[in-house]
C-alpha cells in the first residue's frame, strides 16, 4: 500500500514537469496532496490528526483560489492559491502550526516533496518577474529570520521558518537569476533536511544549524554562496531599493 503511495506521489511530480496545460498541473498538485497525506497518516501518531486536518483544509482553500483564477483569469488569484498551499508569505503561520505537531518524517513531506509542485509552477508562470513580487520575497525573508531568532528554542519551528526562508530564496533565485540555480539550491537544502528527518539526534541536529547558518566548511555553506554569487546578475538599483524598504519598514 505504502509503496503504490510513493509511486502515485512520484508520478504527480512527473506530471508537473512534464506538463504544459494549466487542468494537469492542478490535478498533479491535488494528486501530490493525497498522496502526502496519506503517508503522514501512516507515519504519525494520532496525536497529530487535528493538525492533518487543517492541513488537508488549507489545501482545500488553496485549491478554491487555483480554481477560481481559471473562472476569472485573475492572475493574483492563482499566486494567492500557490503561497497559500506552500505556507508562503503572507500565509505561513497555519504551516508553522501544523509543522510543529508533525514527527520529523511528516515534516520533510511537507517542506519538500509537497512544495516541489508549487515551486515549478511559480518559477515557470512567468508572472512573477517584477517589483512588487521581488519586495513580497525580500518580506518574507526577513520576517521568518526575525521568527526564527524568537524561535530558537523550539528545534522544529525554527527549521519550519527556515523552510519559509529557503522559499523566498529558491523564488526569487528560481524568477529572477535562472531555474537551474534553484534546483541546486533546493536539492541541497532538501538534502539536508533528509538527513534530520533520518539521522535526528542532538549532535547532527547541532550540524545542522551551523550548515544552515552558511558556517564552511558545512554543505549550507554553498547555499549562501550560490545565492550570493548569483545577485551580481540581478538589477543592482531594484535590489539596493527593496533592501532599504524592508530596512526602513522594520525600524519604523
Amino acid at each position: 500500500m505504502v509503496s503504490l503511495v510513493y509511486f502515485f506521489s512520484l508520478v504527480s511530480l512527473f506530471m508537473c514537469i512534464s506538463s504544459h496545460n494549466f487542468l494537469w498541473l492542478c490535478l498533479s498538485l491535488e494528486l501530490n496532496l493525497y498522496c502526502v497525506l496519506v503517508l503522514i497518516l501512516f507515519w504519525n501518531d494520532n496525536h497529530a490528526n487535528p493538525q492533518i486536518i487543517s492541513y488537508f483544509v488549507v489545501n482545500i482553500l488553496s485549491s478554491l483560489f487555483l480554481y477560481l483564477s481559471i473562472i476569472s483569469q485573475i492572475y493574483i488569484l492563482f499566486v494567492l492559491g500557490l503561497f497559500l498551499k506552500m505556507g508562503f508569505f503572507p500565509f505561513p503561520w497555519w504551516l508553522i502550526s501544523v509543522l510543529s505537531n508533525l514527527k520529523w518524517y511528516g515534516f520533510f513531506l511537507i517542506n519538500v516533496v509537497q512544495k516541489v509542485v508549487p515551486i515549478f509552477i511559480c518559477i515557470h508562470s512567468g508572472g512573477l518577474h517584477n517589483v512588487f513580487f521581488f519586495l513580497v520575497f525580500f518580506l518574507s525573508y526577513f520576517i521568518s529570520l526575525i521568527e526564527m531568532n524568537n524561535s530558537s528554542n523550539r528545534f522544529i519551528v525554527f527549521l519550519g521558518w527556515s523552510s519559509v526562508s529557503v522559499v523566498s530564496l529558491v523564488l526569487f533565485l528560481g524568477v529572477f537569476v535562472s531555474f537551474i540555480t534553484a534546483l541546486v539550491y533546493f536539492i541541497i537544502y532538501s538534502f539536508l533536511l533528509f538527513m534530520v528527518s533520518v539521522e535526528n539526534n542532538n549532535i547532527f541536529n547541532l550540524l545542522l544549524l551551523f550548515s544552515l547558518g552558511g558556517f564552511p566548511p558545512f554543505l549550507g555553506f554553498s547555499l549562501k554562496s550560490v545565492f550570493f554569487l548569483s545577485l551580481s546578475s540581478v538589477n543592482a538599483l531594484l535590489l539596493n531599493s527593496c533592501i532599504f524598504f524592508v530596512f526602513f519598514i522594520f525600524i519604523g
